[in-house]
């Protein structure tokens, strides 16, 4: 069978499609001598992928693929108790109440649950995670492997949440972590620890977002570095005591907001500036607008000054309804936030503002530029996860995503405007520490001089790739396994290439 999404064409010896724990133990105990490479829906654009003559663990059934995806108006229905949804690996359980613990609740989450089932358990249980990603098609398992974030200066990636992970190793057998520094390993190792089929997060009490989306003009929305630098299309008469002002209320938001994203539609004069907070008292729930609010919020309508949405956090957080179902083009670079020149204990907001305007000015260069789509702008916290683009950032992140339609640009166009985006934002960050989104478009390009494999592996993470390795054989020692077999089971071209320093062929 052919595997293929666009964007990746792989012919795996077999796509195996688990419904049970057992069922994949199975699977590795009967195949000891080929790879094993999982996937989830939709979220894959670098090599992480099975390769040709590999075993592919698909989370998601080509039926389902087929008659249920894309789910056009999953906000307005819930599946989370169909039997779509049932089985060991699409469940979602609500652990007993912990002495103690009023404000924080532990759920076990399959690995093949959406973010769309979580939503809908969330606002049924009362408990949610704190950040989580917009798209809701996508499967736990593709958001833990890809180490995704959410958004918000105060908080981590969200395997930072994860308090447990359970997994079939290389030798078929079920196998669970606890231990926070074991797990700081396990959850960005790519699947080369085995096959995790479920994940408890700790989640907290549901409070309530109060979203005020705007359209700004994108000189005030995030101000330049320098006004007579911005293209004649984009420029606003502004005073200097109105730039200050707009430069204040970018860094109150980037700093305090619950919630931080900002997007840019190549050559539009306005960035929908969607940054919120959150109440935790209950009485706002009566207040709240219906669900479908959040399904018809557009960055293409002009919203009224006092427009404001009220509604339960994990609905905030997926605001963007169906953003998966288009096939698209992603990049998307994590760049460390300096401390402050005149005070060390505060961001150097500048910078963020430096890297947006970065990309502005390539769009600008060219009258038919290959950003056909936005770029998304969103501030995260730190991360304890040894290989998440994030750690040791303890000034915060901004990440920035540049998007493309597929089949609208050639890939020699798309390529060459995704090495502009490096280089522009390279010039801004320490060396090493412009870091890729694993799950998006990177490994095509060079960073500083440096092809990307090469980049990540010597520079970028050679400590933490040494780390990493470290922790998974003291794992691997207590549980009965090796990094070598590891290695034998789980890894592929890529992995073989970062973590173990050679590509080999394999049967």
């Amino acid at each position: 069978m052919i595997m293929q999404q666009q964007n990746i064409r792989t012919r795996p010896v077999l796509t195996f499609v688990p419904s049970t724990v057992l069922g994949l133990q199975n699977l590795i105990k009967a195949y000891p001598k080929k790879r094993i490479r999982c996937s989830g829906y939709r979220h894959t654009r670098s090599d992480f992928f099975a390769e040709d003559g590999d075993i592919l663990v698909s989370f998601v059934s080509l039926h389902h693929v087929a008659s249920v995806l894309p789910e056009m108006i999953s906000i307005f229905t819930s599946r989370i108790n169909e039997a779509e949804v049932s089985g060991e690996l699409r469940s979602v359980q609500t652990s007993p109440p912990r002495a103690g613990q009023t404000e924080t609740q532990h759920v076990r989450v399959g690995v093949a649950v959406t973010p769309e089932e979580l939503r809908e358990w969330a606002i049924k249980d009362g408990w949610s995670l704190p950040i989580d990603v917009t798209a809701d098609e996508i499967t736990t398992g593709g958001i833990i492997g890809s180490m995704c974030h959410g958004s918000g200066l105060a908080h981590k990636s969200i395997n930072d949440y994860i308090r447990s992970v359970e997994y079939v190793d290389a030798n078929g057998a079920v196998q669970t972590i606890t231990d926070p520094s074991e797990l700081h390993a396990a959850l960005g190792c790519f699947g080369l620890l085995g096959i995790i089929t479920h994940v408890t997060y700790e989640v907290k009490k549901m409070t309530f977002a109060v979203m005020r989306p705007r359209k700004v003009k994108t000189m005030l929305a995030i101000p330049p570095p320098d006004p007579s630098q911005v293209p004649e299309a984009l420029h606003t008469e502004v005073s200097p005591e109105e730039l200050q002002e707009a430069i204040a209320d970018f860094e109150r938001r980037a700093g305090q907001d619950h919630y931080a994203e900002w997007s840019w539609f190549s050559y539009q004069s306005d960035v929908l500036v969607n940054t919120w907070s959150t109440i935790s008292d209950a009485r706002w729930q009566s207040q709240i607008l219906v669900t479908g609010n959040m399904a018809v919020l557009s960055p293409l309508t002009t919203d009224p000054d006092d427009f404001e949405i009220k509604t339960n956090l994990p609905n905030a957080l997926h605001f963007r309804r169906g953003r998966h179902y288009a096939r698209a083009r992603n990049m998307e670079l994590e760049l460390p936030i300096p401390p402050s020149p005149t005070d060390k204990s505060k961001a150097d907001w500048l910078v963020v503002r430096k890297a947006w305007w970065v990309v502005i000015d390539l769009v600008y260069r060219s009258a038919n530029s290959p950003m056909r789509l936005a770029m998304d702008m969103r501030i995260t916290g730190n991360s304890e996860i040894i290989m998440a683009p994030q750690r040791g950032n303890s000034h915060g992140t901004v990440a920035i995503e540049i998007g493309s339609v597929t089949d609208t640009v050639t890939e020699e166009e798309w390529q060459t405007f995704c090495q502009g985006f490096v280089d522009g934002l390279t010039a801004l960050a320490p060396v090493g520490r412009l870091r890729p989104h694993w799950g998006k478009e990177w490994v095509k390009m060079r960073f500083g001089g440096l092809p990307a494999r090469e980049y990540v592996r010597t520079v970028a993470y050679k400590s933490e790739i040494s780390e990493c390795l470290a922790t998974l054989e003291k794992i691997g020692k207590r549980q009965g396994w090796t990094t070598k077999g590891l290695h034998k089971r789980f890894s592929n071209n890529l992995l073989d290439d970062i973590f173990f320093g050679e590509a080999p062929a394999h049967t």
